[in-house]
Parts: C-alpha cells; structure tokens; sequence
C-alpha cells in the first residue's frame, strides 16, 4: 500500500521533533573523525514547498515550523537544524527540507548517505535531487527488507532513521520484528524510530517490545499537543544506543518544544532514558 504522501505533512509538529532529535544526534556522531553512514528508510521526496495545495490544505506547518520560526531564535543545541531549515528559504518560510536534506546537509564528505524510497512519485523527486551526487546511494525497496538486507554499513558507524507512515496495523509490529532483526546484525548502530501518538495508543506494544529485545541503552521522547481527541496528538521517538548527551539535551529544550503547542496551550514533553539490561551473572 502505497497511499502515504509526505507532502501532506511537512514541517508539521512531528517533523520538527524528529528532525530536532536527529540532528542532536548527528551532531555527537560529527565530534569523532571517523567515517559513517547516514541511513533513511522512509525518505520521502527529499524535500517539500510550504504553498502547495497539499502542503495548504492539511495546514501542518502552521501548527509545526511556523510556531517555532524564525531559526535564527533556536537554541545553540539546535544549531545545525537550523542552518538547514534557513538554507532552503531567504526572509519568507516557503520550503521545508524532508530527513534526505537535513542529513545530506549534516554529512562530511567523508561520511556516506543511503536514502531508501518506494513510493515512485517520492522516488522520482529523490532521484532528481541526488541521482548525480556520488555521496549517495539511492533504493527503492520495501524498507522492512531493507532494514535488515542494507545493515551493518561498511562504515560499522552512523545511525538509522525509521519513520513509516504506519497507515497499517501491522506495519508496528512488522517494523518491531526488523529492528530487532537489524539490531543483531548491527549492535553498535544508532536506531531512530518516530511514531504517532493516537488514541488507540497502538504504537505501544511496538515500543515496549523493542526496549525489552535489545540489549541496549534506549531513549524514548514523547510530544503531546492540544488537539480536539481525535486522530494524532503526539509524536514519539524511540532510540537505541542514544549518544550521551540526548537524554539531557532533550531536557534542556523541553520549553523550545512546548511552543508547538501554539494558541491552544503548551505542548508537553516527556522523555525517559531506559539503562542496558543488566547481562547474565552480572552483579
């Protein structure tokens, strides 16, 4: 099922949770010398204008970026997310770059990007943006596969971005089921997961399943907004083998983050650091 368009949703309150978290990992990642790979599964089309007739008719970005714009304003642990959003617009916010720009921005040369997308209208996009740049590696394969088939990197270093659109029930348990697949092959890898926060609380058992599975330190961040009940109220991001300063970082935006709430009340955050299972005939 090929439904999901991103071009609905860009720069919505989610988008910026999980580009915000993403590039404060990155930025750990970037302090050490060493060559790694940057992967994303659920790519997208690269990148997204603000005044389409999808982009207008959702209105996401009203109650995502545009609450917390101009960039200039962001926090200094915020500070390459911003480069990228204000290299994609001059004095007016009119694009919003997707995950593939915001890691193509952060990458070093030395670094290698794999962006991976099925959707073939999406993948057309991210084919005319990057089809040339030898910095690349694009698929277009079902990205449960890919999860397992592409990892461990020949870097053995980076991190891993899995944001589906979970328009089916089973895609939670389908994308627990890989990931802890994919963690075996690849322990020492940075696991970024988002999901949606619904009424029906159905990312739960996807979440719960994968801290128990992993032999890992893992991050778990969480963003409620005002909403009037129905359909997505939050954003939630899951992350295994978290870089140090996550946890405490996350913290230290948490006022940043309750802007996205706008008019209507703060938006509240909640996040828990959850410590590595303690190892058989430990003390």
């Amino acid at each position: 099922m090929l439904s999901y368009v991103h071009d609905f949703h860009a720069g919505s309150f989610a988008d910026v949770h999980k580009h915000a978290v993403l590039s404060i990992v990155h930025a750990y990642l970037n302090r050490k010398p060493k060559p790694m790979a940057l992967v994303d599964l659920y790519a997208g089309s690269g990148r997204y204008q603000l005044n389409t007739y999808a982009a207008q008719k959702t209105g996401e970005s009203h109650r995502g970026i545009e609450r917390v714009w101009p960039p200039e304003s962001w926090p200094s642990e915020l500070a390459d997310y911003a480069r990228c959003v204000r290299a994609e617009n001059a004095d007016q916010l009119k694009a919003y770059p997707g995950s593939p720009a915001l890691l193509k921005s952060l990458a070093r040369p030395i670094d290698r990007l794999i962006f991976n997308e099925l959707h073939p209208k999406a993948q057309e996009k991210l084919v005319a943006l990057y089809d040339r740049d030898r910095q690349v590696k694009l698929y277009s394969r079902d990205a449960h596969e890919a999860l397992v088939a592409l990892v461990p990197p020949t870097e053995k270093r980076g991190l891993i971005l899995l944001d589906p659109s979970y328009e089916q029930k089973e895609e939670y348990n389908q994308l627990m089921e890989g990931v802890l697949k994919a963690f075996k092959r690849w322990r020492t890898g940075i696991f970024i997961v988002w999901y949606p926060l619904l009424p029906s609380n159905a990312h739960r058992a996807m979440v719960d399943g994968i801290v128990r599975g992993v032999d890992c330190e893992t991050f778990v961040s969480e963003i409620r907004v005002p909403t009037d009940g129905t359909g997505m109220h939050g954003s939630g991001m899951l992350v295994l083998n978290p870089t140090w300063n996550l946890a405490s970082t996350m913290k230290t935006l948490t006022p940043w983050f309750a802007q996205l709430g706008g008019e209507a009340g703060q938006a509240v955050m909640n996040n828990r650091l959850n410590a590595a299972p303690a190892t058989k005939g430990s003390d």
